[in-house]
């Protein structure tokens, strides 16, 4: 019963928000304890979890470490983005009803990440591709509108390919328990299966074709905070579901995991090439890139995305125990999450006061926004897996790891496509005129307060690994890692 407290905190606040009507003071109050506390506890069952190695069993939740920890990244940055959005948002009827759906989005991805119930897992994610859907609509605009409708529609492609998905496996082995599967599926069942739920996941969590149709405008679009939701929680968590359905159908079938090596490889490289054309505003035949600065984020994204399932995708080829490879992808996951919040909540910021997107109009925000450019470099610079900070991990477990020095070129080669797309951007912030010079803005605390905390985490962790202080295997991440496949 424990283990449903926290999903059952934010369902409550889902509620309790709708308090704003009358008092929004209150609300605010209210719903910064519900989340605090389901964070709290959350925090408590997976230090637990990981020390003790146990896990939580109540009906069709099973709340082991990696469910959990996925959980902390969930309620982390939702706690974070929750306090920023109180000042980024105008208030009013809709602050009130974003702040609903705000938590029911949160309690939706929660629990998807507490199930091996495949049933469970699609339906959480169905809730949270509509919530999103409606977060995304907060402000109204015919951009928004085409974008929702897109995002809608591509979804919609996805869910039929995973219902396909589950209703042949059901019929196969009559069970929608993930880890019932292994025993009873022929290899004919587990390959069509498994390419079904690739497909329907992979549209879901923004992998390349279906990542480029849907996935820029979405996160474009949206409000900020809205943003930082889609891709800091989102995307991880379709991730992860993509990881843990395919990863325990198929274990250890060669041709699924050099599918997803590819489709992780293609997002990758893509995703990083798109968003340099997209900083530097080039026009490639008819289309014409924007310096759409949420844009270039969200072609980032994709990139990160491709580079989380490449290393799933890479236990087709290491011949040791594969599961280790899940170990650099929960670091990456961790890195994109915690990075990506906090380069878009920071772009927001740029984007609240200067009422422009287009990165060329950013001259002379160092000195207006000196807390938030920072942040934004250091974002910046941890997805570029740049030493010492966290995402410099990456590489390190790749070299350790895969057994192979192409992969380890390969992981550099996105990491330096990255760094060149980020040093663009910030040579076009960091960019000084002399009217710059003038009407600096105050940052509000409210808004910046979650930026530097994501700051500090990227930095503790990032130095903490580089220097050896946290160690991948003596701090139970290998074997939290395994958790993602293992009950």
């Amino acid at each position: 019963m424990l283990a449903i407290i926290p999903l059952i905190l934010l369902i409550f606040g889902s509620v309790a928000a709708l308090i704003g009507l009358k008092s929004q003071k209150k609300r605010n109050v209210l719903l910064m304890i519900i989340i605090s506390s389901s964070l709290t506890l959350n925090s408590f069952l997976l230090y637990k979890s990981i020390s003790n190695r146990v896990q939580y069993l109540y009906g069709p939740i099973t709340a082991n470490a990696s469910g959990l920890f996925m959980s902390e990244i969930i309620l982390l940055l939702g706690f974070l983005i929750f306090i920023y959005s109180i000042s980024y948002l105008k208030n009013g009827l809709n602050n009130t009803i974003y702040f609903s759906i705000f938590f029911l989005f949160l309690s939706s991805m929660v629990c998807l990440t507490l199930s091996f119930n495949i049933m469970i897992m699609y339906a959480m994610l169905e809730i949270s591709t509509i919530t999103s859907a409606m977060l995304i609509l907060y402000e109204k605009t015919r951009d928004a509108l085409k974008a929702v409708g897109i995002y809608i529609s591509i979804s919609l492609i996805g869910t039929i390919f995973i219902l396909f998905g589950i209703f042949l496996l059901y019929n196969a082995i009559g069970t929608l328990t993930l880890t019932d599967f292994i025993k009873g599926l022929t290899f004919d069942h587990k390959l069509i299966i498994a390419l079904l739920l690739t497909i329907g996941f992979g549209i879901k969590a923004g992998l390349v074709p279906a990542g480029l149709i849907w996935l820029p405008k979405a996160h474009s679009e949206a409000p900020s905070p809205v943003s930082a939701l889609l891709s800091g929680i989102l995307v991880q968590v379709a991730a992860f579901t993509l990881i843990r359905s395919v990863g325990i159908i198929a274990y250890k079938e060669l041709v699924i995991f050099e599918l997803l090596l590819s489709l992780g490889i293609l997002s990758a490289f893509l995703g990083s090439l798109l968003a340099i054309l997209e900083v530097i505003g080039l026009k490639v035949y008819s289309y014409q890139f924007r310096s759409d600065i949420k844009r270039v984020l969200a072609f980032s994204t994709i990139s990160e995305v491709g580079i989380i399932i490449f290393f799933v995708g890479l236990m087709a080829s290491v011949k040791t125990d594969v599961m280790v490879l899940l170990a650099p992808a929960i670091i990456h996951i961790t890195n994109h999450a915690i990075s990506k919040s906090n380069l878009f909540l920071s772009a927001g910021i740029f984007i609240h006061y200067t009422k422009n997107r287009d990165i060329n109009l950013y001259n002379g925000l160092l000195n207006r926004f000196p807390v938030t450019v920072f942040s934004f470099i250091l974002g910046g610079l941890s997805i570029s897996m740049i030493p010492p900070l966290l995402g410099f991990t990456t590489i390190k477990e790749v070299k350790a790891i895969a057994g192979s020095h192409s992969y380890t070129l390969f992981i550099a080669l996105i990491a330096i496509m990255t760094l060149i797309c980020y040093i663009l951007c910030f040579n076009k912030i960091l960019k000084l005129k002399k009217s710059d010079a003038k009407g600096i803005k105050q940052e509000k605390l409210p808004m910046i307060m979650p930026i530097l905390v994501l700051d500090i985490i990227l930095l503790i962790l990032g130095i903490g690994f580089f220097f050896g202080i946290f160690d991948v295997q003596k701090s139970g991440i290998e074997d939290m890692a395994r958790t993602i496949l293992e009950t």
